[in-house]
């Protein structure tokens, strides 16, 4: 389901009893990557997207033994990750670029990366729509912290209109620039998964030499499955460093004036 679920009686002794940010990361802290661990209304601990990337990178498989090791620090927690079956997984592999986070949520992370909130659309890995770059530094900070984006991928920002969400003959498509420098020149299928959900959807990619984007048929599924509307914003987060291709999809929608992010 690309989730990780904590049992109570652990959470309520070691982990923190309300969401908070934590790390998780390789035995000598080699690599790292930012998660959201939520608290469950029963008391479990769950991990989610920042959990999915993880299994993703490290190639961990169904029945392979994990022993986390937990520790705090300056109230920051931190989760050291040990793959007992296969543990090579963990050992020596270095995954591109997932040494931070591109948009930290922590404090120390946020004092190093100021000038990168301010100046987002300036990174090479991120591409905005024609509307989409009209969201100012505040509402991409919103975003962005709430998306946690694991550095090294590359996210495309768009903000949906009509012709994206309509029942029929609806297409998304891509810059040609994001689409030339990090997707294959052909036609295929790109697995796209929502944090915290446990559905993933094979969305046919179409490739022309001058439109690029998802065809008909399998992204209306997608819009119809995640009830998505005109005017939600849609951060694409392509996985670097996996064998298939696979995209995250964040999706927010406007409330009192700021971004919340949909499950």
């Amino acid at each position: 389901s690309g989730s990780l679920v904590i049992c109570k009686d652990y959470a309520a002794k070691y982990l923190p009893h309300e969401d908070q940010f934590i790390t998780l990361c390789h035995p000598r802290k080699s690599n790292i990557w930012l998660d959201n661990l939520k608290v469950t209304t029963d008391g479990s601990g769950m991990l989610s997207a920042g959990w999915s990337c993880f299994v993703l990178h490290n190639e961990l498989r169904e029945s392979d033994v994990c022993v986390f090791e937990v520790s705090k620090s300056a109230g920051e927690m931190t989760m050291v990750v040990h793959s007992l079956e296969g543990g090579h997984h963990l050992q020596g592999k270095e995954p591109e670029s997932q040494n931070k986070c591109d948009f930290p949520v922590k404090g120390k992370a946020i004092k190093e990366a100021e000038s990168d909130h301010k100046h987002a659309e300036s990174k090479s890995n991120y591409y905005y729509s024609k509307y989409a770059k009209g969201l100012n530094g505040e509402e991409l900070e919103e975003i962005f912290r709430s998306a946690l984006i694991q550095q090294g991928n590359v996210v495309y920002v768009t903000i949906l209109g009509k012709n994206q969400v309509r029942i029929k003959n609806n297409l998304l498509t891509f810059p040609e620039k994001f689409a030339a420098k990090h997707l294959v020149e052909r036609s295929h299928d790109i697995l796209l998964l929502r944090p915290n959900r446990s559905e993933t959807w094979c969305a046919r990619y179409y490739y022309h030499p001058e439109k690029q984007g998802f065809s008909y048929s399998s992204w209306t599924k997608f819009v119809r499955d995640n009830k998505l509307r005109e005017g939600h914003v849609c951060v694409f987060e392509l996985i670097k460093g996996v064998s298939k291709a696979m995209m995250i999809v964040h999706v927010f929608t406007k409330v009192d004036g700021r971004f919340v992010l949909l499950d």
